[in-house]
């Protein structure tokens, strides 16, 4: 079976919260991971209490679909993205990393400041420069 990364978000009511879980670079079977993403985005998502089953009556839920993960630099990485389909991936040496999600891109008036958010959004302490990943996204469900 193909192996395919997704993200799964759910959302409780059309202002609620989103629940997000998955991962930029494919490791299992495509349903397998869609499966595995939508119960951690429901029951593990730390920022969460888990879902309750009365829940199921206000959920909508996301699933995408990511392409592979694409190098870009930080001299031409911008001309690279297209705004609304693609996200970036920045990894640092440590294996640390953050993706910024093409829903991001309301917030963010330029191709550079986009590939800058996902670098400012390290984990932890300022760290070397990342390496810089573009991937696209299709929503398959929504």
């Amino acid at each position: 079976m193909a192996r395919r990364a997704t993200h799964v978000v759910l959302r409780l009511g059309p202002d609620g919260p989103r629940r997000r879980a998955g991962d930029v670079r494919a490791w299992r079977p495509l349903l397998e991971d869609v499966v595995g993403n939508a119960f951690a985005a429901a029951f593990a998502d730390r920022r969460h209490a888990a879902l309750k089953p009365a829940d199921r009556f206000e959920l909508a839920i996301t699933v995408m679909l990511l392409g592979e993960p694409e190098p870009i630099s930080f001299e031409t990485g911008a001309a690279a993205l297209e705004a609304g389909r693609d996200g970036v991936l920045a990894e640092w040496p440590d294996g640390s990393h953050h993706a910024l999600f093409p829903d991001a891109w309301a917030f963010h008036q330029s191709p550079a400041a986009f590939m800058a958010e996902a670098v400012r959004r390290a984990p932890g302490e300022p760290k070397a420069q990342p390496r810089l990943y573009r991937f696209s996204v299709a929503v398959a469900a929504d």
